[in-house]
């Protein structure tokens, strides 16, 4: 007489391939009609700014560089009003929090696409942060403090590092951060051209991209 063996409940492996899957599928039906072409100069520039920045530690992009700047001294500002902690944390939190609340807008309004720019944003971003967070005993960086001259105020990674006591920590937290920002940008330039050779595909042989 056999034993009875009651089903297992989906995995998460099983759960994670249907959320790929669905997304596969809704990206698909997205891009369908869109333009490769026009999209491909944006993804070369992507490509070549991140190259740039594993290359070049202090290297800013054109394109996102200035605006990360701006957006992390107006995270101190907005935060100012909290303890000086989180208001030194607030740079790096609006920094980081910018390009994910952007890829958060596109995702709501179905643009795959845009979603993988800010993908190399919040890239861009993060090897940002990592060349900052080296710097925090060595203060080789120029940097500008909203209110205050270049080079004056407080630098915020020594500040945070010291903390919570992990400033002689500051290295190899700054290869974390820089190894993050390889996989996110790797990632999002993955994504973008898969996007990019399906469009293609789909101009060429409609009925098969399905």
């Amino acid at each position: 007489m056999g034993t009875y063996v009651a089903p297992s409940a989906p995995g998460s492996e099983s759960r994670w391939r249907s959320l790929v899957s669905t997304l596969e599928s809704d990206a698909i039906e997205w891009l369908q009609g869109k333009s490769w072409l026009i999209r491909l100069p944006l993804l070369l520039y992507l490509t070549y700014a991140f190259v740039q920045h594993l290359r070049d530690p202090t290297y800013g992009s054109f394109l996102f560089g200035w605006i990360t700047v701006l957006i992390h001294e107006l995270g101190h500002v907005a935060l100012g009003w909290g303890p000086q902690f989180l208001a030194v944390a607030g740079g790096t939190l609006f920094q980081l929090g910018a390009p994910v609340a952007s890829a958060f807008i596109f995702f709501r309004q179905r643009d795959y696409f845009a979603i993988t720019v800010a993908g190399c944003w919040l890239s861009f971003s993060m090897f940002q942060m990592a060349t900052y967070v080296a710097d925090a005993r060595e203060f080789a960086l120029d940097y500008v403090t909203v209110g205050s001259g270049e080079g004056e105020g407080v630098h915020d990674w020594d500040f945070l590092l010291t903390g919570v006591g992990l400033l002689e920590q500051e290295k190899r937290l700054a290869f974390l951060v820089r190894t993050g920002a390889f996989v996110v940008g790797a990632a999002a330039l993955a994504a973008a051209a898969w996007l990019l050779w399906r469009m293609w595909q789909y101009r060429r042989h409609p009925v098969l991209v399905r």
